[in-house]
C-alpha cells in the first residue's frame, strides 16, 4: 500500500502541477504564455502525463481512476509487478490519485500565486483548475467525456500488448491527440481525479476573485466513476463470496479448514502451520474487503444526503468572513 500511495500521489501531483500550470500560463493575466492557445494547453497536459508516468512507474503509473478500472475489468491479475488486483489496492489507487491531484493543483497555485491574485475573471481562474463546457448541455457534455475517456483507456490497454519503443511518450502523444481532437466541447477531463482534485482545491484556496467552483457541472467528468463504483463493489463481492477457492477468500479459507480437519496437506504448504496462516490470511482479506466496501458505500450515502440537504436549502451554505484590508506591515510581509 505504501508503494501505491507514494508513487501514485507523486506521479499524479506532477501531472496536475504541469497541467494546471500550463492552463494558468495561457489564461491568467500578465503571464509569459498568456494567449498561447489550445494546442499549447494540449501539449502541456500531454507532457505532464509523460513526466507523471516516469515518476509513478513502480505502480504502473495509472494516475487516473479510469485507467485503474480499465485494468480491473480487463481481467489483469496485477496492476503492476508485485501489486495484486484486490479491492484494497484498487481503493488505494483511487485515494492516492485524488490526493495527488489536489496537491498538484496546490503547487501550481503557489507557482502562479501573484497572477491568481491579479486575475479578476472568475471563469479564467476556475478554468485553470477544473473543466467546463463551452456549450452547457450536461447530457451531451457527458457523452463527450465518455467517448474521450474510452479512447484513452482503450488505447492504453492496447499499448500493453503492442510492441513499442516509445514508452510513456506514446501515452503523452495520445493525451495531446485527445485534447486537440476531442477537447473542444468540454476541456477533456478524461480523468475523474484530474477534475475533482483541483476543483476541491479551488473551493478552499484563498484566491481573491475566484467565485464559485461550479459544482453543478462537477458530476459530468465523474460519470465514468459510476461504472468504476459498480465494478469495484462487484469485484469486492466476488472476492469475498465466490464459491471457487481460487477466487473467493471465504471459499479458500473453508477449503484449508476442511483439509486441516481431515489431516491433509495442500500444496504449496509444507506443514499445518503454513495452512493455518493461509486460512487466517484469507479471513483477514475477506474482513478488510468488507470494511472497504462499507466505507465506499458510507461515503456514497453521506455524499448523496449532503447534496440533497444542500439543494433543499435555498440559502447559501458557505459562510465567508467579511473583507478586512491588510495593514501596511502585513502588505510588506505578504505582498
Amino acid at each position: 500500500m505504501g508503494t501505491i500511495f507514494l508513487h501514485e500521489i507523486a506521479g499524479t501531483a506532477i501531472l496536475l502541477l504541469l497541467g494546471v500550470g500550463v492552463v494558468a500560463n495561457v489564461v491568467l493575466t500578465k503571464t509569459k504564455g498568456n494567449g498561447g492557445g489550445w494546442l499549447l494547453i494540449s501539449f502541456g497536459w500531454g507532457l505532464g502525463v509523460f513526466a507523471g508516468v516516469y515518476v509513478a512507474a513502480a505502480t504502473g503509473a495509472h494516475l487516473n481512476p479510469a485507467v485503474t478500472v480499465g485494468l480491473l475489468v480487463s481481467g489483469a491479475e496485477e496492476y503492476a509487478p508485485g501489486i495484486a488486483v484486490t479491492l484494497g489496492t484498487t481503493l488505494a489507487y483511487f485515494a492516492a490519485q485524488l490526493i495527488g491531484a489536489f496537491l498538484g493543483a496546490a503547487l501550481a497555485w503557489l507557482a502562479y500565486r501573484d497572477h491568481y491574485q491579479a486575475e479578476t475573471d472568475q471563469g479564467a481562474i476556475l478554468g485553470t483548475f477544473a473543466t467546463g463546457p463551452e456549450i452547457r448541455n450536461p447530457l451531451w457534455n457527458m457523452v463527450t467525456e465518455v467517448i474521450a475517456t474510452f479512447v484513452l483507456v482503450f488505447v492504453i490497454l492496447l499499448f500493453g500488448s503492442t510492441p513499442s519503443g516509445l514508452g510513456p511518450l506514446a501515452v503523452a502523444l495520445l493525451v495531446v491527440a485527445i485534447g486537440a481532437s476531442l477537447g473542444g466541447p468540454t476541456g477533456y477531463a478524461i480523468n475523474p481525479a484530474r477534475d475533482l482534485g483541483p476543483r476541491l482545491f479551488h473551493a478552499v484556496a484563498p484566491i481573491r476573485h475566484k467565485g464559485g467552483s461550479d459544482w453543478g457541472y462537477a458530476w459530468v467528468p465523474i460519470v465514468p466513476t459510476v461504472w468504476l463504483l459498480a465494478c469495484t463493489l462487484s469485484a469486492g463481492w466476488i472476492k469475498i463470496f465466490d464459491s471457487n477457492p481460487g477466487v473467493g477468500f471465504l471459499a479458500q479459507a473453508n477449503k484449508y479448514r476442511a483439509a486441516i480437519n481431515a489431516g491433509e496437506l495442500i500444496a504449496p504448504s509444507k506443514d499445518f502451520g503454513g495452512m493455518h496462516q493461509i486460512m487466517f490470511n484469507n479471513y483477514v482479506n475477506a474482513g478488510l474487503t468488507a470494511l472497504f466496501m462499507f466505507v465506499v458505500l458510507a461515503v456514497l450515502f453521506y455524499s448523496v444526503g449532503a447534496i440533497r440537504k444542500a439543494r433543499a436549502n435555498p440559502a447559501r451554505s458557505d459562510r465567508e468572513t467579511a473583507y478586512v484590508a491588510l495593514t501596511e506591515e502585513q502588505q510588506k510581509v505578504w505582498l
